[in-house]
């Protein structure tokens, strides 16, 4: 998995406000997504990994860390009237606080890479493979000595802290779990998709994974949210309704970031299909 540093100039005027309540809701596991400048970069993709770098302050470091949850779109810049800038909707699943937790500083980093290569100047700077997993490790460290474990992730699986004991089995599960906003709901819908059809098929082009591969596909399906998750708010509710499952290739295009809608792909794939 691609991963990215993105900033925050904690000394800026323009700071972050709503700071403190984010930070609550992401210990509460709840959804909080917001829209962050990328810099330059247009190669950051949706489900791409993030660390937040706290900079600017004497307390330099690591402060939070998330998914990538929409490709590159332009706004008007943050600071700068009358410019634009480059910028991604981004969720956070782990997120500390400075004042009372600290940071991972980057002086216990060192062993990792250079300290100039956690002071980037722009959001958006590639993190190499081989520095991003031993970051990985070292953030998953960290929380747990903080007594910090992300609860959206816990609660998605029913694990206790007991069960993060292995740090590098837990950063294996939790890359896997952060593509996923609620496993339990997702479980829901299809649970009740089997009791209504009867069987879980890809809602686009109705491939069926079990009808191709026989017991070794059963109840493989993936599950495309209908409304992307950086226009919620963060008290608003998922329902059933707002979810269908979708075969992985469906899904990829939905993703794409050329803006095609669920209705708009399945009369494609049926278009297409006509013309066979």
């Amino acid at each position: 998995m691609p991963t990215y540093f993105f900033t925050w100039n904690a000394k800026s005027k323009l700071n972050w406000k709503t700071f403190k309540s984010d930070l609550i809701a992401v210990r509460k596991g709840e959804l909080v997504a917001m829209n962050w400048s990328c810099g330059n970069t247009k190669r950051i993709i949706t489900g791409d990994r993030f660390f937040l770098l706290r900079l600017g302050v004497e307390d330099r470091g690591v402060i939070g860390a998330g998914l990538v949850i929409s490709d590159v779109q332009q706004r008007a810049h943050w600071r700068i009237s009358g410019r634009r800038a480059n910028y991604h909707a981004i969720q956070f699943d782990s997120l500390l606080d400075p004042e009372t937790e600290g940071v991972l500083s980057e002086r216990k980093l060192l062993d990792i890479a250079p300290l100039s290569f956690w002071r980037p100047q722009p959001s958006g700077v590639l993190v190499p493979e081989n520095i991003a997993q031993p970051l990985e490790e070292r953030w998953a460290e960290h929380l747990e000595s903080l007594g910090v474990v992300p609860p959206a992730i816990a609660d998605e699986i029913g694990l206790s802290a007991d069960d993060y004991a292995a740090s590098e089995g837990r950063v294996c599960l939790v890359r896997h779990l952060r593509r996923e906003r609620s496993r339990a709901l997702v479980e829901k819908k299809k649970a009740k998709v089997l009791r209504d059809v009867g069987r879980l098929a890809c809602e686009i082009c109705s491939f069926d994974f079990s009808k191709a591969y026989g017991g070794a596909g059963s109840g493989i399906i993936e599950c495309h949210h209908t409304k992307p998750m950086h226009t919620l708010k963060r008290e608003q509710i998922t329902r059933l309704g707002d979810l269908i499952l979708v075969c992985p290739n469906c899904h990829r295009v939905l993703h794409k970031g050329m803006g095609v809608t669920v209705g708009e792909l399945t009369r494609l794939v049926r278009a297409r299909r006509r013309r066979r």
